[in-house]
Protein backbone atom coordinates (compact mmCIF):
# COMPACT_ATOMS: atom_id res chain seq x y z
CA UNK A 1 0.00 0.00 0.00
CA UNK A 2 1.27 3.47 -0.79
CA UNK A 3 0.10 7.07 -0.70
CA UNK A 4 -1.62 6.75 -4.09
CA UNK A 5 -4.77 5.83 -2.13
CA UNK A 6 -4.93 9.22 -0.39
CA UNK A 7 -6.86 11.09 -3.15
CA UNK A 8 -9.40 8.25 -3.23
CA UNK A 9 -9.76 8.41 0.54
CA UNK A 10 -10.36 12.17 0.43
CA UNK A 11 -12.98 11.76 -2.29
CA UNK A 12 -14.76 9.01 -0.35
CA UNK A 13 -14.80 11.05 2.86
CA UNK A 14 -16.24 14.11 1.11
CA UNK A 15 -19.18 12.14 -0.29
CA UNK A 16 -21.43 13.98 -2.72
CA UNK A 17 -19.34 17.06 -3.39
CA UNK A 18 -22.26 19.27 -4.42
CA UNK A 19 -23.95 18.75 -1.05
CA UNK A 20 -20.70 19.49 0.76
CA UNK A 21 -20.28 22.67 -1.27
CA UNK A 22 -23.84 23.82 -0.55
CA UNK A 23 -23.54 23.18 3.18
CA UNK A 24 -20.13 24.82 3.41
CA UNK A 25 -21.11 27.85 1.33
CA UNK A 26 -24.36 28.56 3.18
CA UNK A 27 -22.99 28.64 6.70
CA UNK A 28 -22.48 31.81 8.69
CA UNK A 29 -18.68 31.39 8.58
CA UNK A 30 -17.89 29.55 5.32
CA UNK A 31 -14.10 29.92 5.43
CA UNK A 32 -13.80 28.66 9.00
CA UNK A 33 -16.19 25.76 8.39
CA UNK A 34 -14.48 24.81 5.11
CA UNK A 35 -11.04 24.79 6.73
CA UNK A 36 -12.36 22.73 9.62
CA UNK A 37 -13.94 20.31 7.15
CA UNK A 38 -10.67 19.93 5.24
CA UNK A 39 -8.77 19.40 8.49
CA UNK A 40 -11.25 16.70 9.48
CA UNK A 41 -10.86 15.01 6.08
CA UNK A 42 -7.08 15.12 6.43
CA UNK A 43 -7.18 13.61 9.93
CA UNK A 44 -9.70 10.91 8.94
CA UNK A 45 -7.81 9.97 5.77
CA UNK A 46 -4.46 9.90 7.55
CA UNK A 47 -5.79 7.84 10.45
CA UNK A 48 -7.61 5.43 8.12
CA UNK A 49 -4.57 4.86 5.94
CA UNK A 50 -2.31 4.49 8.99
CA UNK A 51 -4.63 1.91 10.59
CA UNK A 52 -5.02 -0.05 7.34
CA UNK A 53 -1.27 0.08 6.73
CA UNK A 54 -0.58 -1.22 10.24
CA UNK A 55 -3.13 -4.04 9.99
CA UNK A 56 -1.83 -5.17 6.60
CA UNK A 57 1.79 -4.92 7.78
CA UNK A 58 0.97 -7.15 10.76
CA UNK A 59 -0.88 -9.67 8.58
CA UNK A 60 1.67 -9.68 5.74
CA UNK A 61 2.93 -13.19 5.16
CA UNK A 62 0.75 -14.67 7.92
CA UNK A 63 -2.52 -14.94 5.98
CA UNK A 64 -2.53 -16.59 2.58
CA UNK A 65 -5.29 -15.21 0.35
CA UNK A 66 -4.64 -17.65 -2.48
CA UNK A 67 -4.66 -17.04 -6.20
CA UNK A 68 -7.55 -15.08 -7.74
CA UNK A 69 -8.16 -17.94 -10.19
CA UNK A 70 -8.89 -20.38 -7.33
CA UNK A 71 -12.64 -20.28 -6.56
CA UNK A 72 -12.26 -21.37 -2.92
CA UNK A 73 -9.40 -19.09 -1.96
CA UNK A 74 -9.75 -16.80 1.04
CA UNK A 75 -9.37 -13.72 -1.18
CA UNK A 76 -12.27 -14.79 -3.41
CA UNK A 77 -14.45 -15.60 -0.39
CA UNK A 78 -13.70 -12.18 1.15
CA UNK A 79 -14.56 -10.42 -2.12
CA UNK A 80 -17.88 -12.26 -2.41
CA UNK A 81 -18.64 -11.52 1.24
CA UNK A 82 -17.97 -7.79 0.83
CA UNK A 83 -20.10 -7.60 -2.33
CA UNK A 84 -22.93 -9.44 -0.56
CA UNK A 85 -22.67 -7.10 2.44
CA UNK A 86 -22.82 -4.02 0.20
CA UNK A 87 -25.82 -5.46 -1.67
CA UNK A 88 -27.66 -6.14 1.61
CA UNK A 89 -26.95 -2.63 2.87
CA UNK A 90 -28.18 -1.14 -0.42
CA UNK A 91 -31.39 -3.17 -0.21
CA UNK A 92 -31.86 -2.14 3.43
CA UNK A 93 -31.63 1.53 2.46
CA UNK A 94 -34.26 1.25 -0.27
CA UNK A 95 -36.81 -1.00 1.45
CA UNK A 96 -39.86 1.06 2.46
CA UNK A 97 -41.34 0.90 5.91
CA UNK A 98 -38.58 2.51 7.87
CA UNK A 99 -39.44 5.79 9.56
CA UNK A 100 -37.98 8.82 7.77
CA UNK A 101 -34.76 10.16 9.15
CA UNK A 102 -34.97 13.28 11.27
CA UNK A 103 -33.91 16.38 9.38
CA UNK A 104 -31.67 19.07 10.75
CA UNK A 105 -33.30 22.31 11.80
CA UNK A 106 -31.60 24.79 9.51
CA UNK A 107 -33.05 23.53 6.16
CA UNK A 108 -36.58 23.83 7.54
CA UNK A 109 -35.88 27.36 8.76
CA UNK A 110 -34.80 28.30 5.22
CA UNK A 111 -38.15 27.34 3.71
CA UNK A 112 -40.04 30.42 2.43
CA UNK A 113 -42.97 30.00 4.81
CA UNK A 114 -40.69 29.71 7.87
CA UNK A 115 -37.66 31.78 6.96
CA UNK A 116 -36.78 34.89 8.84
CA UNK A 117 -35.64 37.73 6.56
CA UNK A 118 -32.34 38.15 8.36
CA UNK A 119 -31.52 34.43 8.58
CA UNK A 120 -27.88 34.00 7.46
CA UNK A 121 -27.22 30.99 5.28
CA UNK A 122 -30.62 31.00 3.56
CA UNK A 123 -30.56 31.71 -0.11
Amino acid sequence: MDLAILPLAITMVMGPQIMSAIVLATTERPVRVSLTFLAGVAVAATAGVAIAWTVFALLAGKVELGRPSEPGSLGTILQIGFVALLALLAIRNYVPGRPPSRRHGWPRSCQPDRARPSRPGCW
